[in-house]
């Protein structure tokens, strides 16, 4: 996730991320296991603000389009500081398109929150058509390639290069989504490091003027032509 935001570029090296100068702030909310709550969620997002961070990847998903009371007054508590703060929160749409619960996962379902940005999958390797492994819905507010994004990698856990493809277009494997939302997050750092005095407010809706229709989209999909490609070019 961290290469695809902010891998060094034009050094004859592997990958570049979107934004080869961007300073990232690792969080973490998960076990080793990847398993973790939503209360620790809403904790990363109160402790990334208050350290300084004016963009919040968020390349995790709820298991399902239910959460308990508790930890969305958490999440919607966390999100509240985040908008106070003037920090955009970029969220994962959710990889369950599959199933037969294909809402937005959380924290992307929320939709009352200005500065949420939900993210879903396009499928970079078919014509940027909708990743059918993408969760969707009204709340999704972009989509972004998912698909085998070139990437860094741990070469200390054993990989044999410290550069590989990762997430998979037929599965839906390594989280597609996850790679789609720190896609746009990078985006988002690239228009800060163009203008730095610009509300999150206004960094949202340059790139959604910026963003290109979809290709195609799930005949379920509702709501106001929601899920429109990003476009780092557009948006700059």
């Amino acid at each position: 996730i961290a290469g695809v935001i902010g891998a060094a570029g034009n050094n004859g090296i592997g990958v570049a991320g979107i934004n080869w100068n961007v300073r990232l702030m690792a969080v973490k909310v998960l076990d080793c296991n990847d398993k973790g709550s939503m209360a620790n969620v809403a904790q990363g997002i109160e402790y990334a603000v208050k350290n300084g961070a004016r963009v919040i990847n968020l390349s995790i998903a709820s298991l399902t389009t239910q959460i308990s009371p508790t930890e969305s007054a958490l999440l919607r508590a966390a999100l509240t500081t985040a908008q106070n703060g003037g920090v955009i929160v970029v969220a994962a749409a959710g990889n369950y398109g599959r199933t037969s619960d294909v809402g937005t996962r959380y924290p992307a379902a929320f939709t009352e929150f200005p500065n949420l940005v939900a993210v879903g999958a396009s499928n970079n390797l078919n014509g940027n058509i909708w990743a059918s492994y993408s969760n969707y819905g009204p709340a999704i507010d972009f989509a972004a390639p998912g698909s085998k994004i070139v990437s860094t990698t741990r070469s200390d856990l054993g990989l044999a290069s410290p550069y590989a493809e990762v997430g998979n277009s037929q599965t839906g494997s390594e989280s597609g989504t996850s790679f789609s939302a720190a896609l746009t997050s990078g985006m988002f750092a690239l228009m800060m490091s163009r203008n730095t005095r610009l509300s999150a407010t206004d960094y949202i809706q340059i790139a959604r003027d910026g963003r290109r229709p979809p290709n195609q989209l799930p005949t379920a999909r509702t709501g106001p032509a929601p899920g429109s490609s990003i476009s780092a070019r557009r948006s700059l």
